[in-house]
């Protein structure tokens, strides 16, 4: 199967689109919207605004596609975006990443190839997605457990302003000063936002910066927030692998049995 994610305000004409190059079947239950049929496959779109193909499409129906995710894209220069993750789990590092995606074309490609929030995947989509954006140029910071418990001093959201601002610079000069957006999925106060921006700014004083919740409906946020989920799973399957114990799940009792160093894979101040 292959899922991809519509703004609800577009399901609309994204049915249009599928009428054109398909035929609609009956919704078989109240979660559907509607059901297709494009040449061999089956597409269900669900009413949360999330498409499902039975296979990826290929050939004219995915230039079909492809076009419509272009045409629906209001932007026209660069865009940055800027997710983390690990941010609420008690164990594995804090990761931060941003992703360029210059064009509406590749914009187009990286949501057909999957991109969305990466808390709605299973580790298999992610996987499956990640492969598929990580050729886009990307940057990503990643404090381990224990760098983190070193730094922490109540000050989550300043280490998330560093964290978010060292790696979209690095996309920002590859961008030399060009006019540009930079989207950040929001986390902190007025306070954490104003640095952001200041900061932005001063690598690239035509960056346009806006930092909302929910700002994986845009690309690039989406992808950030999947290279910055693959990576932190990457550092658990890493740990898992080298110290024999996977982490995930773990109780505070468990934690606290572990022969292992509990500073070492999570972050104590989550599990006093």
């Amino acid at each position: 199967m292959h899922a991809l994610a519509i703004p609800k305000n577009e399901l609309v004409s994204f049915e249009k689109l599928l009428l054109e190059i398909g035929s609609e079947a009956a919704a078989t239950n109240p979660y559907e919207h509607a059901r297709y049929k494009i040449d061999n496959l089956t597409v269900i779109v669900y009413k949360s605004g999330k498409a499902v193909f039975s296979d990826m499409p290929m050939g004219e129906p995915k230039e079909a596609i492809l076009k419509y995710l272009e045409s629906i894209d209001p932007f026209d220069c660069p865009i940055i975006g800027s997710d983390e993750a690990g941010k609420g789990e008690a164990v594995g590092p804090l990761v931060a990443g941003a992703v360029l995606l210059s064009t509406k074309r590749e914009r187009a490609e990286a949501r057909f190839g999957g991109a969305m929030d990466s808390k709605e995947m299973s580790n298999v989509q992610l996987g499956r997605v990640y492969e598929h954006i990580k050729s886009y140029a990307h940057a990503v910071r990643l404090l381990s457990p224990s760098d983190f418990n070193a730094r922490f001093k109540n000050n989550l959201n300043e280490i998330l302003c560093e964290m978010h601002t060292s790696a979209i610079s690095v996309l920002l000069h590859k961008l030399d000063g060009q006019e540009c957006r930079v989207i950040i999925d929001k986390f902190g106060g007025k306070v954490h936002d104003a640095f952001l921006k200041e900061q932005i700014k001063s690598i690239n004083p035509n960056a346009d910066v806006t930092i909302i919740t929910k700002a994986e409906q845009f690309t690039p946020v989406a992808c950030a927030s999947v290279i910055s989920k693959h990576e932190y799973e990457r550092w658990l399957d890493s740990y898992a692998e080298k110290h024999n114990i996977d982490v995930r799940g773990l109780a505070r009792e468990e934690m606290l049995k572990s022969k292992n160093s509990i500073a070492e894979f999570a972050k104590l101040t989550y599990i006093k």
